[in-house]
């Protein structure tokens, strides 16, 4: 019985840290796509709404954001982009 119990608890551990994995990526991804989109209102000349600078104002000082905006000036978006980083015609 003390088997099963264990395994079960293992089981659900597993698939607890499987979905917050998940759900942390998509997240932060979700984050970091408000943040580009929010950018591109104030390039267009659009006024932010105070919840949308206090969020790219915060969001914009992480880790998390300045990793991936480097990465993306460095190697671009992965949309009209073919294997090898070639730039599609």
């Amino acid at each position: 019985v003390e088997d099963r119990i264990i395994a079960d608890l293992s089981a659900r551990r597993a698939q607890a840290a499987h979905a917050a994995a998940e759900t942390g990526r998509d997240e932060e991804q979700e984050r970091f796509d408000r943040a580009i989109e929010l950018e591109a209102e104030i390039a267009a000349g659009r006024r932010l709404t105070k919840e949308q600078a206090k969020f790219l104002g915060l969001y914009g000082q992480s880790d998390a954001y300045r990793t991936r905006k480097r990465l993306q000036q460095t190697f671009g978006t992965a949309r009209g982009v073919e294997a090898g980083g070639k730039e599609e015609s």
